[in-house]
């Protein structure tokens, strides 16, 4: 007789790395370990009914949140901690190689810029990864997901140096005269561009302010640059 169990996958981005190219892994799971594998999006039609009924075997006790993923293993009862841990396995490598990093609005201009410091380019050159801002999950203060892909060392070493950068991230507003706001914009941008790329900082202009974000000795910079 077949029971199931139930695992919710946080983050459904992982169903990818479980199913495979072209469904390899889940169907070299189901081979090795003799449990069925259904994959279920939360927020899906269809729910298989399986999956409703209480189950004899270890399930989840809390309702998923919207964007996770259900796992509901079938098989006779014996056979799925074998499916319950090759499944976990496949989840354990991809958190191995998958970080995400928020990273403050204030910095993502310095980061996509090639005169910057640290690019999120040169970290994908340097350490052969993939890096993705996820703009459209952008949190209610600004800071926007950077999601890490590749290799377990690679995503840790280049994670540890973003949130490096982000630590030693400061900021600092200052008054700006209505009658110096042309000139501190310059013609066309050219001035407050100059003393962005001179002092690695970011320069954001208010009505009558500006807010200047970087390092401490980026902000010292840019602040004596703006007062010449």
């Amino acid at each position: 007789e077949h029971e199931t169990l139930t695992i919710t996958l946080p983050n459904a981005d992982m169903v990818p790395a479980l199913i495979g190219k072209k469904g390899a892994t889940i169907r070299s799971i189901t081979e090795e370990t003799g449990v069925e594998i259904d994959v279920q999006r939360v927020g899906d039609k269809e729910k298989d009914e399986d999956s409703k009924a209480p189950a004899s075997a270890e399930a989840t006790a809390d309702e998923p949140a919207a964007g996770a993923a259900i796992i509901v293993l079938s098989a006779p009862r014996h056979k799925l901690p074998f499916g319950k841990s090759a499944v976990e396995a496949v989840i354990s490598q991809y958190e191995r190689e998958n970080a995400t990093v928020l990273i403050p609005r204030s910095l993502i201009p310095a980061l996509l810029a090639p005169s910057g410091k640290v690019t999120l380019a040169e970290l994908q050159k340097d350490f052969n990864i993939t890096l993705s801002l996820k703009r459209k999950d952008t949190t209610e203060n600004g800071d926007v997901p950077l999601a890490i892909r590749g290799e377990e060392d690679h995503v840790s070493a280049v994670k540890a140096q973003l949130e490096a950068r982000i630590a030693s991230q400061s900021s600092q507003t200052i008054p700006i005269p209505t009658q110096a706001r042309a000139a501190l914009i310059g013609t066309k941008g050219e001035t407050i561009s100059r003393i962005q790329q001179n002092s690695g900082a970011q320069i954001s202009l208010g009505e009558s302010d500006a807010t200047i974000d970087g390092t401490p000795e980026q902000l010292e910079a840019a602040r004596a640059a703006i007062d010449a």
